[in-house]
C-alpha cells in the first residue's frame, strides 16, 4: 500500500513539473486533442491532423499540405494576409489563422466549417 502512494507521488511531481516546464500545452486549452495531434503526426506520419474547433495542426513547414487538403475540398488559396490565409471557392471565402504551438508545430484555426 506504501508503495503506490509513492508512485502516485512521483507521478503527480512529474506532472507538475512538466506543466511547469511547459506551460505551451494548455495555450490551445484542453491538451488532449493537440498531444493525439502530434502522436499522429510523428507516428503515421500524417501531413495534417484536425481536431477540435475547427483546428488542424501539421509540423512547421509552408502551407503547401494546408493547400492541397484545401483543394481536394473544392477551396483554392486566393491571398496570404500576414498570419491569415484566404481560400476562394465560387463566391465563398474561407479565412484560415495561423499561429506557430511550437516551433515544431503550426495550427491551423478556420473562421467556418470546411463542408
Amino acid at each position: 500500500m506504501k508503495k503506490g502512494y509513492i508512485i502516485l507521488v512521483v507521478l503527480l511531481l512529474l506532472i507538475a513539473l512538466v506543466v511547469n516546464r511547459y506551460p505551451v500545452i494548455f495555450q490551445e486549452g484542453n491538451p488532449l486533442p493537440v498531444f493525439f495531434g502530434i502522436m499522429a503526426i510523428e507516428l503515421t506520419g500524417q501531413d495534417l491532423v484536425p481536431f477540435p474547433d475547427l483546428k488542424m495542426i501539421q509540423k512547421a513547414a509552408d502551407e503547401e499540405h494546408l493547400n492541397d487538403y484545401l483543394a481536394e475540398r473544392g477551396w483554392l488559396f486566393k491571398d496570404r494576409l500576414g498570419l491569415s490565409i484566404v481560400y476562394k471557392r465560387g463566391s465563398e471565402q474561407l479565412n484560415v489563422n495561423t499561429r506557430m504551438f511550437t516551433s515544431r508545430y503550426i495550427i491551423y484555426e478556420f473562421d467556418r466549417p470546411l463542408r
